[in-house]
């Protein structure tokens, strides 16, 4: 719950009826951030989605087809961060920049077998997925996080053919919205 009530009673009411957190308004999202991922890690976890990636089923949600590479909502919200016409381009490339940075560590990483700095750029490059909107990115780096070590080892061509490819088709999307953002504002 979000609030800007922020009273002993407005809190109460609010865990009362169900709510599973109370933060005040207005929210940092970084704060945010740490309160949905403390929420989803205390819920019982599911199975692992399959990763959609060669010699893997794909999800129920892959099935159905694929979501939007990016949230515009989650553009909009972040635009409206903005002091400047300049933000989301900075803030996009500045993005795109670390993300393809990411990449080439965790190509390096994987052809050094080190499974363990490849889980830390990928982790990185989740987090960074998330806070952009750019929804199918994260989802890729959390379902690959959650493989194995040996997992990894194994499939290691199919896992940087996957994410690289998701990461293309976020930068597409970004680049398309920035577009857009320059026709509609011209």
């Amino acid at each position: 719950m979000l609030s800007a009530d922020v009273t002993p009673d407005a809190k109460r009411e609010c865990l009362e009826a169900g709510a599973d957190a109370f933060l005040a308004k207005p929210i940092e999202a970084a704060r945010l951030l740490e309160e949905i991922q403390s929420l989803c890690a205390s819920k019982p976890q599911e199975a692992a989605r399959p990763l959609a990636v060669e010699g893997l089923r794909p999800s129920r949600r892959e099935r159905q087809g694929p979501a939007p590479a990016i949230n515009p909502d989650t553009l909009a919200d972040l635009e409206e961060l903005g002091s400047s016409p300049a933000f989301m381009d900075k803030l996009i490339g500045v993005f795109v920049a670390d993300n393809v940075t990411l990449m080439a560590k965790m190509e390096s990483a994987l052809s050094a077998r080190n499974v363990a700095e490849f889980r830390s750029h990928l982790h990185a490059m989740k987090g960074s997925a998330a806070s952009m909107g750019a929804e199918r990115l994260a989802g890729r780096c959390r379902d690959m996080g959650r493989l194995s070590d040996a997992e990894v080892k194994l499939r290691i061509p199919a896992l940087l053919k996957s994410v690289g490819e998701e990461l293309a088709a976020t930068r597409e999307a970004l680049e398309n919205y920035l577009r857009n953002r320059q026709r509609s504002a011209g």
